[in-house]
């Protein structure tokens, strides 16, 4: 599905999205999430790609409840080079992602890896592992 994944950082175009807690939404309906769907979730930017996972959801008007879902790398999630410490300059902040068991699912699937650590500040939690809080 659809999401902006930094409400704060406006709906398109180049953005840069900062490592930490991270608060994006569904931009169109989809299944039985209402448009503007809050997503609560945490951005890993160590390596060239960028990690972004939600662990919690908030329909308009309700109340958060535990989800479970990954920006999926398919759509080009690199990087710019150039991007400073804890920060990752990347080309959208509209991104597609995918409702998942358990994170690290989007990894085990035959095509690009969802990052590629180099040096590690903060690891993402392993696959398998509830988020970190």
């Amino acid at each position: 599905m659809p999401i902006i994944m930094d409400e704060r950082l406006g709906e398109r175009g180049p953005t840069r999205l900062e490592e930490g807690p991270v608060v994006g939404y569904v931009d169109m309906p989809y299944k039985q999430l209402p448009e503007r769907t809050r997503l609560f979730g945490q951005v890993w930017t160590a390596g060239e790609n960028v990690i972004v996972r939600y662990d919690a959801a908030q329909v308009p008007g309700g109340r958060r409840v535990p989800f479970c879902a990954e920006v999926d790398d398919s759509g080009g999630q690199v990087k710019d080079p150039v991007s400073p410490p804890s920060v990752a300059i990347i080309q959208d902040n509209v991104a597609m992602v995918r409702v998942v068991a358990r994170y690290g699912e989007l990894d085990s699937v035959d095509r690009p890896k969802a990052y590629i650590s180099r040096e590690v500040y903060k690891p993402p939690p392993a696959p398998r592992s509830p988020p970190e809080k």
